[in-house]
């Protein structure tokens, strides 16, 4: 067998084609990786996970894998400020532009289009009483 086969073959292994070592099964030689029909694996017989150095706490890593808090989650400080930041942006940003063609057009445009949505609830008109 070629040297391109034993590639070909552990491309695909790489890939999840093929689950062992196939180049070394096909050419009866040892395994070359975990994963072979040929390779033995000895497991330990006595705490899988073993135990935890002194120097390192497992307060916020119990055995279950979850996290005491929300690694995801910014502190309150953070949050409140992005948003005071948010809102004083939008308001300098309007302030700045309140008087602009743009802000005119956009002003009349909201109102024609609330406007069009209170007419189908608008009251029909009485008619005059003769």
């Amino acid at each position: 067998m070629s040297q391109n086969w034993v590639s070909n073959l552990d491309m695909c292994a790489n890939y999840g084609i093929i689950d062992y070592d196939a180049a070394s099964y096909l050419r009866n030689q040892a395994p070359r990786y975990m994963g072979s029909p040929q390779f033995r694996v000895n497991y330990p017989t006595d705490n899988f996970y073993g135990k935890a150095p002194a120097q390192h706490s497992t307060k916020d890593n119990p055995r279950n894998g979850k996290l005491n808090h929300d690694p995801n989650r910014n502190p309150v400080w953070k949050r409140v400020l992005f948003w005071a930041v948010g809102l004083g942006a939008l308001a300098f940003g309007g302030y700045k532009l309140r008087n602009t063609k743009f802000m005119k057009w956009v002003g009349k445009g909201l109102t024609n289009v609330w406007n069009w949505i209170k007419k189908p609830f608008a009251k029909p008109p009485v008619p005059p009483t003769p």
